[in-house]
């Protein structure tokens, strides 16, 4: 069984970064699912098997590991399992 992690199958996102202290970012939703579907490099029908946070850099992160259960698109096959990183930290602040 092969493992991919950090595998965003849903959603691609455009961010431009400056090097002003104020930043501000605009995400353009995509108009219905199946443009999202046409543009994404995976689609897959996962099941959540665990819920684990991950330290790094006094940070937490929080990840959800999948294991597909159908493959619609791309490399995925069925039994492949990957893990999602949500975009919320925990910080020591």
């Amino acid at each position: 069984m092969e493992e991919q992690f950090f595998v965003r199958p849903f959603v691609t996102l455009i961010v431009a970064m400056t090097s002003c202290l104020l930043q501000a970012t605009t995400i353009v939703p995509f108009a219905n699912l199946g443009t999202l579907a046409d543009g994404s490099d995976a689609l897959v029908m996962a099941r959540v098997i665990k819920v684990y946070e991950h330290s790094e850099d006094d940070q937490v992160f929080f990840r959800f590991r999948l294991v597909v259960e159908e493959s619609i698109k791309g490399s995925l096959e069925k039994g492949d399992q990957f893990d999602v990183q949500k975009w919320e930290k925990l910080t020591d602040d």
